[in-house]
């Protein structure tokens, strides 16, 4: 997919207004992360605290396992990123 088409993909997916739409957009977030750049993944984990229904959907937990599991950065600054942008829940207890 063009790296452009997901940027805004990646953009609607951070500004969505329901928590039922923040549940289905990260199902369709996992599909397409094998896409993902690194730039994609660090933008999705510095916003995704912006947005209260992304922040509280049950599929954010999987969105950010899959980022994880892609290893398109490194674990340690992933990590970082979460406890930095407000995802502290999701990062790995030291």
């Amino acid at each position: 997919m063009p790296r452009e088409v997901i940027g805004r993909v990646i953009a609607l997916y951070l500004e969505l207004s329901s928590f039922e739409e923040a549940h289905d957009w990260g199902k369709f977030m996992m599909r397409l992360s094998a896409d993902f750049k690194a730039d994609h993944v660090r933008h999705i984990l510095c916003h995704a605290a912006d947005d209260k229904d992304v922040e509280g959907s049950y599929q954010l937990r999987y969105v950010i396992s899959n980022l994880r599991a892609s290893r398109k950065i490194p674990d340690e600054e992933l990590e970082d990123l979460l406890r930095q942008h407000g995802l502290e829940e999701y990062a790995k207890k030291d």
